[in-house]
């Protein structure tokens, strides 16, 4: 008969739940470092000396009717655009209005461009920013939709130009108020006729480093009023790989897309931007033409190589392929996800809220001081 001592068998029961024990310790170890948890973190803090940021406008209408008609006239008699030769009419004018402009972007007339637009010493009267002169301190760029915009306190790759911070003033003059204070002077008189524009300015803010997408978040500014925008800046920050997928990398067509009009842009990586561009690729391999509407671009990444493209002549057979090409991508995640798979987040995202306000004015007697 075998006799088991009775301490013999409580070292046993000991052993056996202090290895389960063990055990369920280190596989709660692999388990939590396998998903990687990410600790959120959240504070609001006064910086006086952050970064302004980057505040970008646009005329409400793309097109100076007086430096335009003419040269739009001349482009629908050589390409036989009128719908009763050789008069013109009305309604050719305003069908054509884009084709011009589709042409010369086409061609990289990009000067030429800017010059039937309105320029900022058209409607820019005055600028100050905490007491210093910033009116020659605006970088000009092309939108599709609005025409010449300007950007104040753009980052550049020259690390010689600082930006300005909120906290910078100009000790030497006085100011009754601070901040960036811009008066206009809108010639909706001169507006081409267009009915889809209405009169004003549209306008962002957004970080010094970032592409402005006016067309996706911008702000409208009615004539008649003076408007007080108060903003507050939010900054979310999220860890790489292997914690998240967000990303930095800026690629190739996103670079010829930031370098479209000089050389001298410093922008990061967007989402926003990187899936534009991945649409508008799907849509030039459908249709061999784009149609941008956030932007203007030259190059897309088509097959990993990039590729010169050009923008579909509005109104006709292929604009309308490059329509249905975005909904049919737009309004597919699968495809958008098969598609555009390097488009993850931005590692930094820089978010501007903004309250606006507006007074009548100026008055008549106001007037004559400007």
């Amino acid at each position: 008969m075998v006799h088991i001592h009775p301490t013999l068998t409580i070292k046993y029961i000991l052993s056996i739940v202090a290895f389960g024990v063990m055990v369920y310790f280190i596989t709660s170890c692999i388990q939590t470092y396998l998903v990687y948890p990410t600790q959120t973190r959240v504070s609001i803090r006064l910086n006086r000396s952050q970064l302004f940021p980057a505040v970008t406008i646009c005329s409400g209408n793309p097109l100076r009717y007086d430096k335009y008609l003419l040269p739009l006239i001349s482009y629908i008699k050589t390409h036989n655009l009128s719908s009763s030769p050789p008069n013109i009419t009305q309604n050719d004018i305003y069908n054509s209005a884009f084709n011009l402009m589709i042409d010369l972007i086409n061609k990289n007339k990009f000067e030429e461009t800017f010059s039937y637009g309105f320029q900022l010493e058209d409607i820019l009267l005055d600028c100050t920013y905490n007491g210093y002169n910033c009116r020659s301190m605006w970088i000009k760029s092309l939108s599709p939709i609005l025409g010449n915009c300007y950007t104040f306190n753009r980052q550049t790759i020259d690390k010689n130009t600082n930006l300005f911070q909120i906290n910078q003033i100009n000790g030497n003059v006085q100011t009754l108020h601070n901040g960036l204070i811009m008066t206009f002077y809108l010639n909706i008189e001169l507006y081409f006729p267009i009915i889809e524009y209405g009169l004003g300015l549209t306008a962002i803010l957004h970080h010094p480093n970032e592409q402005p997408l006016i067309r996706y978040a911008g702000k409208r500014f009615s004539p008649g009023f003076e408007h007080t925008l108060v903003y507050e800046k939010s900054l979310t920050t999220y860890l790489g790989s292997p914690y998240t997928l967000c990303t930095q990398i800026i690629t190739d067509d996103m670079k010829a897309l930031y370098n479209l009009f000089d050389n001298n842009t410093e922008y990061v990586y967007s989402e926003t931007v990187c899936l534009e561009l991945c649409q508008q690729a799907f849509m030039y391999e459908q249709c061999e033409c784009i149609y941008p509407i956030y932007f203007y671009l030259n190059y897309l990444n088509i097959n990993g190589q990039l590729r010169r493209v050009r923008i579909c002549t509005p109104w006709t057979s292929e604009y309308r392929c490059t329509i249905e090409a975005r909904n049919r991508i737009a309004n597919n995640p699968n495809l958008l996800q098969t598609r555009c798979p390097h488009c993850q987040s931005q590692c930094i995202i820089h978010k501007y809220s903004s309250d606006l306000s507006s007074l009548k004015g100026p008055s008549d007697s106001q007037k004559k001081l400007l």
